[in-house]
Order: C-alpha cells, then structure tokens, then sequence
C-alpha cells in the first residue's frame, strides 16, 4: 500500500490555452496559472493566512479512488463492501434504518446506524427516500468523452504545454482537450448538438475533429482509446444537505451537481467528506456511508 498518492509533477503548469485549432500556428489566448512549485513559493513568501497551507494537486479520480480503496481495506475500524445496492433509507428520532439488497444473490437486510453519509450520486437514492428536493437540473448541453493514451507530444502540445485546451467555433465552446497525466493519457470533450446520435461518430474521428477546431480534421498518433460516453451537464443542488431528522448527510453530487469538466464534482465531493467526516465519526457514534460507482454501491461502516 502507498502512502502517498502519484499526483501530477509539481513543477508543471496549469496553463490553459484557447484555440481555433492545433492546424493554426499559434493559440488564441492563454490562461496562466501557477504550478504547484511556484504555488508553494509564494505561499512561502507571503505567510500572512490569507493563501492555503498546500496548494492545489492535480490527480486523476481513478489513481485517487484507488489509493483510497487501500487505505480502506487496511483499516480495521472500515468495513468495504462491494455488490451491495441501496434501496431506501428512513430514519426515526434516534437514527437510521438502511434497506439494502445484495445484488448476486438477492438477499435483503436493513441495517441500523446513527447517521448516513449519502455520498451516492445525481440520483441519490438517499436524497429520494428522504423527499428532499433538488432545485435546478439539465442544461441544454450533449458531450461526447474520449479517454485516450497518446505519446504524440509534439503535434498535441503544438501551441505549448496546457492543463486544459478549449477550442472556440464561432464564438462559442466547440471541445476541449484535457491532459490527465502530463505524459501519455488525454481527454477529449466533443460538443454535440442535442438531438445527435453519438454512435455514429468514430471515437478517432472525433479526436481528430476536436483536435482541428471542429474544422479541417487534425490527426495525432492514437496508441489507445480508453473509454468513450456522453452526458448531459446538469447544473442543481438540493434544497437541504441534511435531513428531516438530522440523521442524513448529502455529500457529492448527491448534494450538488457541475458539469464534469475541471473535476469541480470530484473536488467538492471529497470536501463535503472530509467536512463531514471529522464532524460526525467521533468514536462513540456508528456512522453508515453510501458511495456510488454506476449502478452498484460501496457500502462503508465506521464503528465505535
């Protein structure tokens, strides 16, 4: 088990450039922002509590999850379960009751804490047996998502070294290009319009579309095509974070959700638990957390 997480370099930026195509000689326009290296020098030079301890650290939520399973699993006081689905959850005045099914072999059990961290999702499940309601929704908005590995640095980095590579059609936002790792794994965003049949789009085609501005196509060596999907952005937040009872916690994007782009879900996610979990598991309290991963939960309890 590591005790430390394989974030991206400190030293390199998190430069955002904006561009009408990697066939043009140069970028639009670019957004600087500091390294980690440079973020800790001037926290350094200007110690007065008004700038974060640590900065900032780019990682990718696969590396962090999995980092995270093994410091789960390594401490006796958690207990990880996988294949285990959340059905409901209720609560009286003293805590609450949490229906769940195993997903093999259909066995149901309810199982009893004092409180519930609901860190499962948009359509949280704790959250609709609660009837709290969440205000706001889908925006119009269809994206196609390319995960892929690609060493061609010269043709991708072609207008210099980014975090983040938005290209521009028309004034608008056509796709963006984001590099995970600095090194070889990429994320391509294609914008589509909202009635479009994204499997008919090739997903090295839509690479190199973006990659061109949506114009004259782009081609890079593709060594890789990790995964492909789509989402429709929603934009929402629940009415209340907390329970009738107060026996509930909304966390995540159970709480509020953002458009995938920038990992703004993913960083607020894990502030709500951090918050959340200093406040409530003290040792002489059973704290029951339901996280989501597609249709099946992870189901972790932490005892007195």
């Amino acid at each position: 088990m590591v005790d430390y997480i394989p974030g991206v370099s400190s030293e390199c930026p998190y430069t955002v450039l904006f561009s009408s195509g990697l066939g043009r000689k140069k970028a639009i326009t670019s957004w600087d922002l500091h390294s980690v290296d440079e973020w800790r020098k001037i926290t350094k030079e200007r110690n007065d509590g008004t700038l974060p301890l640590e900065p900032y650290q780019r990682i990718s939520q696969a590396i962090f999850e999995r980092w995270l399973k093994e410091h789960a699993d390594a401490n006796p006081m958690i207990d990880v379960r996988f294949g285990v689905k959340v059905e409901s959850v209720s609560e009286s005045d003293s805590g609450a009751l949490t229906t769940v099914t195993d997903v093999d072999t259909g066995a149901r059990k309810i199982i009893s804490s004092k409180y519930v961290g609901a860190c499962d999702g948009a359509s949280s499940k704790v959250r609709t047996s609660l009837s709290i309601p969440l205000d706001g929704g889908p925006t119009p908005g269809f994206v196609l998502l390319v995960h892929f590995k690609s060493t061609d640095l010269s043709r991708i980095r072609k207008q210099g070294q980014f975090w983040h590579l938005f290209f521009l059609v028309g004034g608008h936002m056509g796709g963006a290009l984001i590099a995970q790792n600095e090194i070889d794994t990429w994320t391509v965003h294609m914008f589509l319009p909202l009635d479009a049949d994204p499997d008919k789009i090739d997903s090295h085609e839509a690479v190199y579309t973006v990659l061109g501005g949506l114009g004259e196509k782009y081609r890079i060596t593709i060594d890789e095509i990790l995964v492909r999907s789509t989402f429709r952005p929603n934009v929402a937040v629940a009415r209340s974070y907390i329970s009738p009872k107060g026996h509930a916690y909304l966390a995540g994007d159970s709480a509020h959700q953002n458009i995938p782009t920038g990992g703004y879900g993913m960083n607020m996610g894990i502030a709500d638990a951090w918050d959340l979990g200093w406040k409530v598991c003290c040792p002489n309290l059973h704290f029951f957390s339901i996280l989501s991963h597609t249709s099946i939960s992870s189901i972790i309890r932490v005892w007195p």
